[in-house]
């Protein structure tokens, strides 16, 4: 577990001064009485209309793994038009592996940003997805 967090804290320090122009990298870390909880997402712009996204979130507690969470997905997205994209995603998550596909409405301005998808993500059976952002 000691390990873990010394790469956690390297990937923090360090992961940023490495970086390509449509490349970014976001992490953010937190410690604090009972767990430690690491989260980074990884962003490359392929084209105008094309983007990857790695996300990788990790929380565990100090004295007992039995409640850690773990939860890595890859998305590609393609936005066909000015504020619609399809995202298509495969990951794993406690229990097990997924794979989602949904439709996102996004308006950005200067000082707004309001964000609707929906779909459908299958994990041992299909649900619906839902999701709303407004800054």
């Amino acid at each position: 577990m000691r390990l873990a967090f010394f790469y956690t804290m390297i990937l923090m320090l360090f992961g940023q001064t490495v970086l390509a122009q449509k490349f970014s990298y976001t992490p953010e870390g937190m410690v604090g009485n009972r767990s430690y909880f690491y989260t980074h997402t990884f962003n490359y712009q392929i084209s105008d209309k094309v983007k990857l996204q790695n996300l990788i979130l990790f929380d565990t507690e100090y004295d007992n793994d039995k409640h850690n969470i773990l939860f890595m997905r890859n998305t590609l997205a393609y936005q066909f038009s000015k504020h619609f994209s399809l995202n298509t995603s495969v990951g794993i998550k406690n229990p097990g592996k997924f794979a989602s596909m949904l439709l996102q409405y996004q308006v950005t301005g200067k000082d707004i940003l309001f964000s609707y998808s929906v779909g459908t993500t299958y994990q041992a059976g299909f649900t619906l997805e839902q999701s709303l952002l407004f800054e």
